[in-house]
C-alpha cells in the first residue's frame, strides 16, 4: 500500500511539475540546462519515475517560476482529482 501511495505521489508531482514548466513555456532540454541536469532526468521526474531531492525540487520550482508550496499544492490537487475518478 505505501509503494503504491509513493509512486501515485511521484506521478502527481511529476505532472504537476511538467504542467507548469509547459504553461510557463519552457522546454525540457532548457530548465535541464539552467539546472546542470540532462534532459532525459528532467523526463524521468516529470513521468513519476524518478523522485527529485528536496534540494533538486527546490531548483526546479525556481526555475520555473513557482512556489515550493504551490508545486505542493499542486500536486495534492492532482491527487485528489486523480482519487476522485477513480471513485477512492
Amino acid at each position: 500500500m505505501y509503494h503504491e501511495r509513493f509512486i501515485e505521489l511521484n506521478r502527481a508531482l511529476g505532472t504537476a511539475l511538467a504542467l507548469t514548466r509547459i504553461r510557463k513555456g519552457i522546454k525540457q532540454k532548457d530548465l535541464a540546462e539552467r539546472l546542470g541536469l540532462t534532459p532525459s532526468y528532467i523526463s524521468l521526474i516529470e513521468h513519476g519515475n524518478k523522485s527529485p531531492t528536496f534540494r533538486t525540487l527546490h531548483r526546479i520550482c525556481f526555475q520555473i517560476g513557482i512556489k515550493d508550496a504551490d508545486i505542493l499544492r499542486l500536486t495534492a490537487d492532482i491527487l485528489d482529482e486523480r482519487a476522485a475518478i477513480e471513485g477512492r
